[in-house]
């Protein structure tokens, strides 16, 4: 019978770091993070964890290995970099890149198998957005357990608490258990929670679009104030636009690898020319439905009548708490009004380049709550910003026109109904099939209130010889 050998068990010890170990963080750095990864391992009972580890010769594994074993699935590759105080950083990449794991492991919410994360001052996560609620507790004991969490005092929580309340607005349901919210007001009071206990480093996971179109707003206005005031912002999304718009620097991510870091604009123009080579190959495949995607995507088009009482239009509350909307819209070609009821109306048949375009754009907007939470005037009401984007058959936006900085493009009268038109003079389209969108969206362009899908759709044609979709203005001359 063959005895094992238990005397190594006596050199067993726990590796401390001494204080000369640790690294204390550079003056204006607020998050380090050195070789985070992430993997798990396939499941294994612990007594056969116990005789492989014999069988190696290996002291028992700790809870943070030094190197992965290679039957692992990486969840997130070794990544480094630094946060600066208050910058504001956007993560990028596909789904599955790695993008949440990174974000909860910068939380705390899941342990690192391999790396440091450095982290200096208080830390707020919108990640999944109360999951650290008791569905036995009202919501009133809920704020005050999570704002605990977070590292609130009671003095601090009472000063607070009442500011948390008027932004969640869920009323009376505060003092009800969370089990009987619907999954709004859910989301609206952990929100409130993580956004008004003022932190010094927020972490953002997609979730800039809970609740109603009005609370949404108002979420969005409140960690737009949290950037104006310093806090440092880790921003993950898919809406490239806001990435590009909001952050100062980006970190793509693909397949839990870091791919690429460095000023924002950069990363999305990479990550776009990413996913366009991707699209391209879709487009290739459905190459021969276009037309009739053309004519779904027109029938569809949320073009309103003047008439329509847009308070009741997809929102029946009252025009106060309702969002800006479109009323209705008018298009000219050449001087000629376009007819915009139908489908046939609205696919026209143009041939040659240099087509002059008019667009009539009617709208009401709303006025802004007198919400002293982020210091909006009060009986004001908000300017929009209006664009129009020009789209190819394959999706692809081929130009865009807004009224962003340029405060004399609308005209807003005192019961909040407005207009404004632009001209597009001698629109340079050679050949294709184009359509016209209309948005309506935030003062800062950077929340989407209303749209209008496919307002006309441009079927250019043209004998001339020479190729591609725009016409552009040039000259030849010879040399002399």
């Amino acid at each position: 019978m063959q005895c094992l050998d238990f005397g190594s068990f006596a050199e067993f010890k726990l590796d401390f770091p001494t204080l000369s170990e640790i690294e204390i963080l550079p003056e204006q750095v607020a998050i380090a993070v050195k070789g985070l990864a992430k993997w798990y391992t396939p499941k294994v009972r612990p007594a056969e964890r116990f005789w492989q580890a014999l069988r190696r010769g290996r002291s028992m594994p700790s809870a943070i290995q030094t190197e992965a074993p290679t039957s692992c699935a990486f969840a997130l590759h070794p990544v480094s970099f630094d946060v600066i105080e208050g910058e504001v950083v956007g993560i990028v990449g596909k789904n599955g890149a790695g993008k949440s794991t990174l974000l909860q492991l910068l939380c705390g919410t899941l342990q690192p198998s391999a790396g440091s994360v450095q982290i200096r001052g208080k830390i707020a996560a919108l990640l999944e957005l109360g999951a650290g609620f008791n569905p036995e507790f009202t919501g009133l004991e809920n704020v005050r357990l999570n704002a605990a969490i977070l590292g609130l005092s009671h003095s601090e929580i009472d000063e607070k608490l009442e500011g948390i309340l008027q932004f969640a607005d869920i009323g009376d349901y505060v003092y009800r258990p969370v089990k009987t919210y619907s999954s709004g007001m859910f989301v609206r009071l952990a929100f409130s929670v993580a956004v008004c206990v003022d932190p010094e480093i927020l972490v953002v996971d997609e979730a800039l679009s809970v609740g109603d179109g009005q609370f949404a707003k108002k979420s969005f206005e409140r960690i737009m104030q949290l950037k104006d005031r310093g806090t440092t912002i880790l921003f993950c999304s898919h809406s490239l636009y806001q990435i590009e718009s909001i952050c100062n620097r980006a970190i793509w991510l693909h397949e839990g690898r870091m791919k690429m870091e460095g000023d924002a604009a950069d990363v999305i123009a990479a990550y776009s020319q990413f996913l366009d080579q991707g699209h391209a190959t879709a487009v290739q495949v459905a190459s021969k439905n276009y037309q009739t995607n053309l004519s779904v995507q027109a029938e569809r088009s949320p073009v309103r009548d003047e008439n329509v009482d847009i308070t009741q239009f997809d929102n029946p509350k009252p025009s106060v708490t309702s969002l800006p909307r479109f009323t209705r819209l008018g298009v000219k070609i050449n001087g000629q009004d376009v007819d915009l009821t139908s489908d046939s109306g609205r696919r026209l048949l143009l041939r040659g380049a240099g087509q002059s375009l008019a667009v009539e754009i009617f709208f009401r907007t709303v006025q802004l709550p007198a919400v002293p939470l982020f210091n909006a005037e009060a009986d004001c009401f908000e300017r929009p910003t209006i664009a129009l984007t020009l789209m190819t058959a394959t999706g692809l936006c081929l130009a865009s026109v807004s009224t962003l900085n340029q405060p004399y493009a609308l005209s807003i009268d005192e019961q909040g109904f407005g207009q404004a038109i632009v001209h597009l003079d001698a629109a340079p389209l050679r050949r294709g099939i184009f359509r016209l969108d209309a948005l309506l969206g935030c003062s800062k362009a950077l929340q989407l209130y209303d749209q209008a899908v496919g307002v006309i759709v441009l079927d250019i044609r043209s004998e001339a010889a020479e190729q591609g979709l725009i016409s552009l203005s040039h000259r030849w001359d010879s040399f002399k």
